[in-house]
């Protein structure tokens, strides 16, 4: 069940002081993206309103760093703002339901009395009552990122009412087998880019595109006790699913990115979007929510295994939320609250000591960018914002590892 213990800070003096002053800074110097006057980097007004790399997501650091707000609302205000003037698809983290969600969760931390989203509440039940559902299942562009947008705003009778209705598609959707509980992605619903890994479509188990997401979502369900034996039912049976992917991959990690037919053996990932740490965190909050001891069991072995791997694995030289080390310190610091395991809570402090000395003076946004294409294509370290890969979800991680305070934040990944 949801856990009771207060939030604990996890860093040593000098290090919480090093993250403590480095999330200051960090939202400092995105202070001036409240004006309407500054572009995004990449020129998209869309990405310039999104939670994922824009306004949306930069208000929650300010909404965790300053205590009045100001800067919060005004970031809030630019998004909504855009979001008026330019059609958006629904999508969590790059879409109007994101924005929805940052202005939802900002309005409460803050005790504004203003309830900006009672139109999206309509627009996103009366979406998912549609079936069948043509599109993905996933959170980062799909029908779980909208249940975790309707779960942020329940009670509300529309709110509830529209996760019902994700929870009812899943079943729809649903791959039933001796395994378990699974959702296929077809081909025709992957990136082009990643069409000719798998010409016949895949099952995903990455948190933000796949498997894992499902079992966040449903866990997340369950807390709210809402559609509890549809979604119990579901949450059994893909977490089953889930743990019968566990192998041995040559890097040390245990869950590989995808697995179906035509596919050769993937390799794994320590990040939140994609591998081991993925799967624990959210084997994690279905053990809470259910009170399943052997599940609490299996995700505190799947991040204890994580902890003891080198530093030097492949694609870890960003700093981000997504695939960076600000990401994975959090991701040991919440099985670390919510486990008490000390594997994981040294894991966590050596990812944000990690974090920090990845700071560069005068590169970035206070000293940090993300490793991406350029505006022509070409990898290169570029100023990145956002939540997900830039400087605001950095802040906000260090806060987390600092600080008493609960980074509820996390929810909008499923990381809680």
């Amino acid at each position: 069940m949801p856990s009771t213990t207060p939030w604990r800070p996890v860093l040593s003096d000098s290090l919480r002081d090093r993250a403590l002053e480095t999330a200051h800074d960090i939202a400092d110097a995105l202070a001036p993206w409240a004006s309407e006057e500054l572009t995004h980097f990449s020129g998209e007004e869309s990405e310039t309103a999104s939670l994922g790399s824009g306004c949306a997501g930069i208000a929650l650091l300010h909404a965790y760093v300053f205590k009045d707000g100001g800067a919060a609302v005004d970031l809030l205000e630019r998004a909504i703002g855009i979001l008026s003037r330019q059609a958006m698809d629904p999508w969590l983290y790059y879409g109007f339901s994101g924005i929805a969600w940052a202005a939802h969760h900002v309005s409460e931390r803050l005790g504004l009395a203003e309830d900006p989203c009672e139109p999206i509440d309509e627009i996103l039940a009366d979406r998912v009552m549609r079936s069948p559902w043509r599109g993905s299942y996933e959170l980062f562009n799909g029908l779980v990122g909208l249940g975790v947008l309707a779960i942020e705003r329940a009670p509300r009778p529309l709110a509830v009412a529209c996760v019902q209705g994700v929870i009812d598609r899943l079943g729809e959707l649903a791959e039933k087998s001796s395994e378990g509980i699974t959702w296929f992605t077809p081909p025709e619903l992957l990136p082009e880019s990643t069409r000719a890994e798998a010409p016949e479509g895949w099952h995903c188990l990455g948190l933000a595109h796949g498997i894992p997401g499902v079992v966040g979502f449903l866990a997340a369900a369950l807390e709210a006790g809402i559609a509890r034996t549809t979604a119990g039912y579901l949450l059994e049976g893909t977490v089953d699913w889930l743990l019968h992917q566990r192998r041995e991959l040559a890097d040390g990690l245990q869950f590989p990115l995808y697995v179906g037919n035509g596919i050769g053996e993937s390799h794994g990932q320590l990040s939140w979007c994609y591998g081991d740490l993925g799967v624990a965190v959210t084997i994690l909050a279905a053990s809470r929510a259910t009170g399943n001891e052997r599940w609490r069991r299996e995700a505190v072995l799947i991040a204890r295994r994580a902890a003891s791997l080198s530093m030097e694995l492949p694609s870890l030289m960003n700093s981000g939320l997504c695939h960076g080390s600000a990401g994975i310190a959090h991701m040991f610091n919440r099985v670390f609250q919510h486990a008490g395991d000390d594997a994981c809570l040294s894991a966590a402090r050596t990812w944000y000591e990690r974090a920090l000395d990845q700071r560069v003076p005068g590169r970035g946004i206070a000293g940090y960018a993300a490793w991406a294409p350029d505006q022509g294509g070409v990898p290169a370290w570029v100023p990145e914002p956002g939540l997900l890969l830039g400087a605001s979800g950095v802040g906000l991680a260090l806060l987390a590892g600092a600080t008493n305070v609960e980074p509820r934040w996390d929810r909008v990944m499923l990381v809680s």
